[in-house]
């Protein structure tokens, strides 16, 4: 890196990325395509840097897409038609019936079954882990223009990114992508952590004295997550995409996003997919309501 340019770091942390999908892809066990993801955060993390030093803030928002694409996208992997698997599956069904039923009746372990179960599980991760997987796809490559044309004049997009520890918040609307330095991201996560046990606290009785104080976190929640770019957020939708580290955090209770139609997306080309996905034709739609609830089903009326 010291001696590159920033083009170049950039351009070798695409490449690697690149290859890191085509490995991961050929793995045919989740745990392997797990580990190989985690290869990439070092490259990811660094080409973000880069983006931060030498570029504007769209292309610090396609390399955050990339990572969270890497991330993301890998189909499911699939067990091939393995006849030896697919037997070594069933008789560790089997035996694993058999011991737990025999734990339930007598109290006691049977250590001939476990050794069976132990044996079938060190035959199954070995056949698994050697699996390989398909064929890899190179999928749609993310597209600030057409996000933005999507988002149009009314809606904004909120991607945090985070850098040596701290959220850079990335607006996105109005034809244009901005930038925002917030605040660091361990406090934002004590702050929500704290939010959550507020949150808990009131949902017992005799504790709404409590609720200034969950709304006085919630304001010092938002000045960590999104700093002065809480007040562009303009007055329609949002859309916030957090990291995965974030996703718990109660948005609704940052004041500038109370009072709006608010959405939370794993990253904004998911968002993109949902909004080009066309319902299917003469589907049913389910609407589900807490049980309990003082409202009496209002919020899906």
């Amino acid at each position: 890196r010291a001696a590159g340019s920033a083009r170049g770091v950039l351009e070798a942390c695409r490449r690697g990325l690149d290859v890191l999908d085509d490995h991961r892809m050929t793995l045919g066990a989740s745990e392997l395509r797990a580990r190989a993801t985690a290869q990439g955060a070092e490259l990811a993390a660094l080409a973000q840097e880069a983006s931060l030093v030498s570029g504007g803030p769209r292309r610090l928002l396609v390399w955050s897409e990339r990572w969270r694409a890497t991330v993301l996208t890998a189909p499911p992997t699939r067990p091939p038609a393995d006849p030896a698997l697919l037997s070594g599956m069933t008789a560790f069904r089997e035996i694993a019936a058999r011991a737990e039923a025999a734990r339930t009746d007598g109290g006691r372990p049977v250590p001939a079954l476990e050794r069976e179960q132990r044996r079938l599980e060190r035959e199954i991760r070995s056949r698994t882990l050697h699996m390989r997987g398909g064929a890899p796809g190179d999928g749609d490559r993310f597209d600030v223009g057409r996000l933005l044309r999507r988002l149009g004049d009314g809606v904004r997009l909120v991607e945090l990114a985070v850098l040596d520890g701290r959220v850079h918040v990335l607006l996105c609307g109005q034809g244009r992508v901005r930038r925002f330095e917030a605040g660091l991201l361990a406090e934002a996560e004590r702050e929500a952590e704290h939010v959550q046990a507020g949150l808990r606290r009131l949902a017992h009785p005799g504790a709404e004295a409590r609720l200034p104080l969950v709304e006085a976190a919630g304001a010092r929640l938002q000045e960590l997550l999104l700093g002065p770019a809480a007040a562009h957020l303009g007055s329609g939708p949002v859309v916030v995409v957090p990291p995965g580290r974030l996703h718990r955090v109660p948005w609704a209770l940052l004041p500038a996003l109370r009072e709006r139609v608010l959405s939370v997306s794993p990253s904004a080309s998911s968002w993109l997919r949902a909004r080009d996905t066309a319902p299917p034709p003469g589907g049913r739609q389910v609407l589900v309501r807490g049980p309990g609830l003082a409202s009496g089903g209002a919020e899906v009326t």
